[in-house]
Parts: C-alpha cells; sequence; structure tokens
C-alpha cells in the first residue's frame, strides 16, 4: 500500500532581500514535492517594515526576528492540527533561528554553505565583517548547531558545517541541487532570437554575483591570457558590476570588450550559455556551484577550479583548473598556466559538450524530491 504522502511546511526566505538563488530554491523543492503528490505549505517572514530607505536592513531584521517569529509560530501551531505530524523545513540555514517555532515536529534545515558564518566567526581574513554580521552570523550558528537534522547542498558543504558544529553524521545527510530551470542544447537560431543585440560572440563567460569568494579578477586574467589566441573574443559577466573590477578593466584597456548583464530571465541565460566558448568558474569557494551544472546542460565547456565541491558538480565533464592563488600579485602567473589547459581541451570542444550534457542530466528536480521524501520518512518515523 502506498503510504500517504506527507504535509510539509517550508519555510522559505524573507522576499525583499533578493536573495535570488534561496527562492530558487524553495521554489524548485516546492513544486518538486507537489509533482510526487504532496501537501505543501510554503510560509515566510512578511514584509511590514521593510523595503527600500532609510534603515532598510535594520527594518528588515525587525520584519524577520522581531516580527515573524510569532507568526510562523501561529501558523505552524494551525497547520499541525487534526492529528497528522507536519514535516518543517527550513530552506535555507540562515533560518536557524526559527528552529524553536516548530515546538516537537520533524524539522530539517537545508545548508547552502557555511561561508557567512565562517566569516562571521572571524576565520576568512580576506572577507572581514561588520559586527552586526558578526553577531547574526553567530546567532546562525548556535541554531544550527543544535539542528535536529541537516541536509547539505554538496559533500564540502556538509564537510565544513561538521567541521564547524560537531554535527554527528546521523544528523547530517547530502542531497544535491537540482537544476532551477530545463536548461537544454538550444539551436543557434534560438539563441539569436532570445539575444537580438545583446553581445557579440564569440565570447567567455562568468555567471555569479560580485562576492569576494567568485574571484572575479580571476576571470579577467584568464580571459587575458586567452587574448592572443582569440584576438575577437569578449569576456561577458552576468552579475552585477563592480567598481574594482571595472577598474583593472579600465587599466587593461578593455572596457569595450568586457561586459556585464543583469536582469536576465532563465531562456536568456539558457541562450547565453549555449553561445558561451567557455563558462569560467574558478571560484575559491562554493557551496554548490549552480552556474557549472547549468552551462553543462546549455551545452557549454566549463573551466573550473579543482576543488571541492566545483569538481564534483562538473565531473569528469570539466576543465580543471589549478586552485587561483589568493594573492593578486600571482594571478596573472596562474592565468599563464592554465590558458594552454584550456586550450588544449577546447580543441576537443564536442566531447565536452557531450561528457557535460551527459553529467547535468544528474540534477533534476524528481531526484531531488524523492531524496527529500526519503529524509521525511525518516524524521517522521523518528530515525
Amino acid at each position: 500500500m502506498t503510504p500517504h504522502p506527507p504535509h510539509i511546511a517550508l519555510i522559505a526566505n524573507y522576499a525583499p532581500d533578493r536573495q535570488a538563488s534561496m527562492l530558487r530554491f524553495a521554489a524548485l523543492l516546492e513544486t518538486g514535492l507537489r509533482d510526487k503528490g504532496c501537501r505543501v505549505t510554503r510560509l515566510e517572514p512578511k514584509k511590514v517594515l521593510g523595503g527600500p530607505g532609510p534603515a532598510a536592513k535594520w527594518r528588515g531584521y525587525a520584519d524577520k526576528f522581531l516580527l515573524a517569529p510569532a507568526r510562523l509560530r501561529r501558523q505552524l501551531q494551525r497547520l499541525s492540527t487534526g492529528g497528522e505530524r507536519l514535516i518543517v523545513h527550513l530552506c535555507d540555514h540562515s533560518n536557524a533561528p526559527y528552529l524553536p517555532l516548530a515546538q516537537g515536529q520533524p524539522t530539517l534545515v537545508t545548508c547552502h554553505d557555511v561561508m557567512a558564518i565562517k566569516s562571521g566567526l572571524g576565520l576568512v581574513p580576506q572577507n572581514p565583517t561588520r559586527l552586526s554580521g558578526r553577531l547574526l552570523q553567530n546567532w546562525i550558528y548556535r541554531h544550527l548547531k543544535d539542528a535536529p537534522f541537516v541536509v547539505c547542498v554538496s559533500e564540502k558543504t556538509r564537510h565544513d558545517l561538521q567541521t564547524l558544529t560537531g554535527l554527528p553524521d546521523e544528523r547530517l545527510a547530502v542531497i544535491p541541487n537540482a537544476l532551477p530551470y530545463p536548461f537544454q542544447l538550444l539551436p543557434p537560431e534560438t539563441t539569436d532570437r532570445l539575444l537580438p543585440g545583446k553581445i557579440d560572440w564569440p565570447y567567455f563567460l562568468h555567471v555569479g554575483s560580485d562576492a569576494w569568494y567568485k574571484n572575479r579578477p580571476g576571470v579577467l586574467a584568464l580571459y587575458r591570457a586567452l587574448l592572443p589566441s582569440h584576438p575577437q573574443a569578449r569576456l561577458v559577466f552576468v552579475g552585477p558590476e563592480d567598481a574594482a573590477l571595472t577598474r583593472e578593466i579600465r587599466q587593461h584597456h578593455l572596457g569595450s570588450r568586457v561586459h556585464f548583464l543583469t536582469g536576465l530571465d532563465n531562456a536568456q541565460l539558457n541562450a547565453i550559455y549555449g553561445r558561451a566558448e567557455c563558462l569560467f568558474f574558478p571560484s575559491w569557494e562554493e557551496g554548490f556551484g549552480w552556474p557549472v551544472a547549468e552551462a553543462q546542460a546549455s551545452g557549454c565547456p566549463v573551466a573550473l577550479t579543482d576543488l571541492p565541491p566545483m569538481n564534483a558538480i562538473g565531473g569528469e565533464a570539466a576543465i580543471r583548473l589549478p586552485p587561483p592563488p589568493l594573492r593578486a600579485d600571482q594571478t596573472d602567473k596562474w592565468a599563464g598556466q592554465c590558458a594552454p589547459l584550456i586550450l588544449e581541451s577546447l580543441a576537443n570542444r564536442s566531447a565536452l559538450i557531450r561528457n557535460g550534457l551527459a553529467n547535468a542530466a544528474r540534477f533534476t528536480p524528481g531526484r531531488m524530491a524523492e531524496a527529500y521524501l526519503s529524509i521525511y520518512a525518516q524524521l517522521k518515523n523518528g530515525g
């Protein structure tokens, strides 16, 4: 007899914070669970005081940590009436302070990375954190280490979390993220239609924020090292422009060749990937690394740092680069060492694309939902 699907309360992130990847994860999980026949209720802190304007951060904190807890507790209490046990799933570890609201219901947290926590604990000297950030991350850390169960999105995140918190193996699991959109290999006429006038090709690509660990200076250095062999190529950053990188671009007289794109929808991003010569992904750290799988699913070769979790996500289908140096004065030398490796690998572009498509097929919403359902069943049965 097929067991009755559980009722899941997903606690998603505060929308005004615009944490796009976290909101995308919650939506992806909600859809996957509903497709499996689960009853899903999505809860989130509501905007009351928050929004743009003076003291926006502090008004947001008031919404999330002063006003939201009482409201979320009442909602969870209403949902748990009627005899059937509710599964409470916090979709982002930054919401770990809400854990006490579950009041005995089976509860889990998804941990996406611990980079902000490590910075808040003073463990990342290249990313100093203000007092307010240190206090917040320490608060999150204290709740997270007492979580009844944590699912990490990569083995690297699990390792880092366990090292920080001492959580035992039986309270941890690893479930890779699914692709947040059905990225696919598109015919050239489709990419042309989706991207009229956006950019000229050929181009190399980076997708991601301007966070320190994304190593955007390393991306620019790789591009400069490949310019002698690709004199017509452009460099495209999908993400916000930042002042330090813009200054470096101007210093090298590359202002007309480097472009920043924002506000793309998923279909346009799919097309951007599909037209790129290669995605550069030389991050120092990641929690998962969605762009790696997205690019491969779109038929774009990927050159990434040969460190977890990047190499685990890209698999054998990716071009693996030696870890980039933290010292800025060594970046050009590193890029010069990487350029021949990239060129040699791109000479067999068709194999990279074929293997990348096969690798990206691992990251399906159905597979992710099934893995979470297994964890829910374990928690519901008291395991």
